[in-house]
């Protein structure tokens, strides 16, 4: 066997490659190109030496050896490429996945009245029972009111913007703030700012109505004359000096006189008859006018 194999070697030292048989120069740093043998792409080395001579140290390379070298150097190649793409592909899919995270946290997600809710609990917080506000949410707006109305200068209104734009409830809703509806009477309560702001034709359409504190007796029965379901803390609130209606000229409070249950008797009656005379209550010369202006807007 090693007579053979040794001879073998002889005859090709003499008679040089055989057909579909390359050498190779062992140079181990040095690329290695495209060469055509036989009719086939085989590499060959970039160096001067190009194909060597036979040696112990070189032993020769089939046709198909070569083929396949080079088809694992194309898949190698190939390999990487795709590992770059795929990259490419996580990096981008990490961005979209980011820039939807920021939309969404950009964007209220929930409804009007959830946003409400919040709001209502928010202003809670931050003004204590000091001051009661009312949010109200009709035709998809978002109403505020306090009492004697409530400007974008008002006390907290920066605030409670920045915490609207940060959960992004603009972005959807308008916000609208409620003035004061009777300038000639002090005594414009937040329930009735918001409901003389929407407008007595609307009131059916409202869909979330919230104080921060208890309603009086009088915004009570105003209320539920109106069939304005209101969600604010159970209970009545003190003896309120003066009240104002939202869109009648008259008013009651404990500065008139009477007793109070029977003063809101009396409202009730006017409510199913405004024709009915007071006796208790007061007709006032000005008459009710609802303003509000938008604040933020889904729009703009």
């Amino acid at each position: 066997m090693t007579e053979s194999i040794r001879g073998a070697a002889k005859r090709q030292e003499s008679e040089g490659p055989a057909r579909g048989v390359v050498e190779y120069d062992p140079a181990p740093d040095v690329a290695y190109p495209v060469r055509a043998i036989a009719g086939l792409a085989l590499p060959g080395p970039l160096h001067s030496g190009h194909l060597a001579t036979a040696s112990a140290a070189a032993p020769p390379i089939s046709v198909v050896d070569a083929l396949r070298r080079q088809a694992i150097r194309r898949s190698s190649a190939a390999a990487s490429m795709n590992l770059g793409n795929d990259h490419d592909d996580d990096s981008e899919m990490e961005e979209e996945e980011q820039k939807q995270e920021e939309e969404e946290e950009a964007s209220w997600e929930g409804t009007a009245e959830k946003a409400g809710e919040m709001l209502v609990r928010w202003l809670g917080e931050k003004a204590g029972g000091g001051t009661n506000y009312t949010v109200a949410v009709c035709s998809g707006d978002i109403y505020i009111g306090k009492v004697s109305g409530v400007t974008k200068k008002a006390a907290l209104m920066e605030e409670l913007k920045t915490y609207i734009t940060e959960k992004g409830i603009e972005v959807k809703w308008n916000i609208l703030l409620c003035k004061s509806f009777n300038t000639s009477l002090g005594s414009n309560h937040a329930e009735m700012c918001v409901l003389a702001a929407i407008g007595e034709k609307e009131l059916g359409k409202i869909t979330f109505f919230k104080c921060t504190s208890k309603s009086c007796v009088y915004c009570a029965e105003t209320l539920r004359h109106y069939r304005v379901t209101n969600s604010s803390p159970v209970g009545e609130a003190a003896t309120q000096v003066g009240w104002a209606h939202p869109f009648k000229p008259i008013a009651f409070g404990s500065q008139m006189g009477g007793d109070k249950a029977a003063q809101v008797a009396e409202l009730r009656a006017y409510h199913a008859d405004t024709g009915a005379k007071l006796t208790i209550g007061k007709t006032i010369g000005t008459a009710p006018s609802g303003r509000c202006e938008k604040w933020l807007s889904s729009t703009s």
